[in-house]
């Protein structure tokens, strides 16, 4: 990695399973801006994690948490081209939502959070042209089960 400029990016992340498929949003700003994202984001001062999980899936799906279980911490670097590396550390939480069906609606961007809506999606779409490093490296570990000692996208295009 050739970049000088390091930053750290920490959230908190809900994965939801239904069938093959999993909840997403459109990112519409920030190196993972036009690829699909698990929602969730930063947390805001005092704020457990749960409360975190919590406040992200509802303001970027407009659904309410209604059970979350803890399952892992991965982390990552993304080398941003020539620009700078985020070390991204995710904790995922696998989740349920209010309204766990295939026709959630889309939320209406209100120029607050980093989301153009939700959306479902099959697994088997995601990759590393539409997806952020949170989705791919998400996906690694549901198939193996194990946590990537050194993940690095270099490179990274913003799109």
């Amino acid at each position: 990695m050739k970049s000088e400029k390091i930053k750290t990016h920490f959230g908190v992340y809900g994965i939801c399973l239904q069938n093959s498929n999993i909840l997403c949003i459109m990112k519409n700003r920030g190196p993972y801006k036009g690829r699909f994202d698990l929602p969730g984001g930063s947390q805001e001062y005092n704020e457990s994690l749960v409360e975190t999980l919590c406040r992200e899936v509802m303001e970027e799906t407009g659904q309410e948490v209604n059970n979350e279980k803890s399952l892992v911490t991965l982390d990552f670097f993304v080398e941003v081209k020539n620009n700078f590396i985020v070390h991204h550390i995710a904790v995922l939480f696998c989740i349920n939502i209010s309204n766990n069906q295939l026709n959630v609606p889309s939320v209406v961007n209100d120029g607050i959070n980093d989301s153009l809506g939700c959306i479902w999606v099959n697994v088997k779409e995601l990759n590393i042209e539409n997806s952020s490093p949170v989705i791919l490296e998400t996906l690694k570990y549901l198939k193996s089960g194990k946590i990537e000692k050194r993940s690095v996208y270099t490179d990274w295009k913003v799109l």
